[in-house]
């Protein structure tokens, strides 16, 4: 059981209501956490941060698309199916905006590790901030809003823990993991958990039959809620995004050129020190390779002499350099499994044996 089709124009519209992505995903992507490895020691995290701001982009397009399908699935069971299906509406809308509200936790997470990762927090640095809570992003924020309270990243956490949609969205995330999923109107009776005999001014006990809890949300609330609190997290990824390319410039020595080209100025390996430029792939939009500009080898002590990334040995080269013997026959495939003939026939005697059985 799903929505139907609606109007072109319907779907343009609703989906007007939403922010549009893609500009983040370009942007996201154009860090492929690979090339930004190469200018980093290779313990570093910080191309882990990457990873995690990959993470949350996609998961706030989830957060989005739930969304989209909230504002979808009430249109079409109000306005365009027959009959009209109000209760229908409610509980798809319901069913969406609860998982909008889980994913947009999620991002925050995500979003809250890719911060530790990228501003090299240690555990002990992070544990005086987690007192009474288990969440990374309210341990971050508070971490930043407290010792860097300056960056553009630390007044959007701090607007966005003020933000009463925010706010909103997470106790009733909280509510429904921890408590009860919130009472919804519309979607028949529906009962609090709570003892069902209640106290009379007389000091006796009364029970009430037929009738259940009294609903504390409309689902349109609760998409408009989770709508304001996208809205207001999408201002902290955007500041993440500006944070990482300050912190990749300032350690990594990587800035983007005006046309889209990343460029890694200087960076070292463990076998090689190179220079190069980006290189970006029109149609991926991100980076594509690194063109090599100088390459030194450094001679590693112990290390067992390999390939370097930018030889290309043949297959004969490489078998040679790493002891293959060549194969001329079948015979040099001979391998001596039995030490006589005997043991040999056995073996084919069994098996033959076990076939005309057939598993046991």
């Amino acid at each position: 059981m799903g929505r139907g089709d609606l109007p072109a124009d319907v779907w343009d519209h609703i989906k007007g209501l939403l922010p549009d992505l893609k500009s983040r995903f370009d942007q996201v992507h154009s860090w492929d956490p690979n090339m930004i490895a190469v200018a980093f020691h290779h313990e570093s995290d910080i191309p882990v941060a990457v990873v995690c701001l990959i993470d949350t982009v996609r998961t706030v397009a989830a957060v989005r698309y739930a969304l989209l399908e909230c504002y979808a699935h009430g249109v079409y069971y109000r306005d365009v199916a027959q009959p009209r299906e109000e209760m229908s509406a409610v509980w798809f809308e319901r069913y969406y905006v609860d998982d909008a509200v889980f994913r947009l936790y999620a991002a925050a997470e995500h979003l809250a590790n890719g911060l530790i990762l990228m501003f090299e927090i240690t555990d002990d640095q992070l544990a005086p901030f987690k007192k009474r809570t288990t969440s990374q992003q309210a341990a971050i924020g508070r971490l930043l809003m407290t010792q860097k309270p300056d960056l553009g990243i630390s007044r959007a956490l701090e607007a966005l823990v003020a933000s009463k949609e925010w706010r909103a969205a997470m106790k009733y995330r909280g509510e429904w993991v921890h408590e009860q999923p919130p009472l919804v109107s519309g979607l028949g009776t529906v009962y609090r958990r709570e003892r069902r005999w209640r106290a009379t001014v007389k000091g006796g006990r009364r029970l009430g039959i037929g009738g259940g809890g009294a609903p504390r949300f409309e689902t349109s609330e609760l998409i408009a809620t989770c709508r304001g609190a996208l809205i207001q997290f999408l201002a902290v990824l955007d500041e993440s995004f500006t944070q990482l390319a300050r912190v990749l410039e300032e350690k990594g020595g990587i800035y983007r050129q005006p046309d889209g080209t990343l460029v890694i100025t200087a960076y070292s390996r463990r076998h090689e020190e190179e220079q190069g430029q980006g290189e970006r792939d029109e149609e991926q939009g991100g980076p594509r390779a690194v063109r090599i500009a100088d390459i030194e080898p450094i001679a590693v002590p112990g290390d067992r002499e390999g390939i370097g990334f930018w030889q290309h040995p043949s297959v004969d080269e490489l078998a040679q350099r790493q002891g293959v013997p060549v194969v001329r026959s079948a015979e040099d495939l001979r391998a001596d499994l039995w030490e006589s003939d005997a043991e040999m026939e056995e073996f084919l005697a069994e098996t033959y044996r076990a076939r005309e059985h057939g598993p046991a």
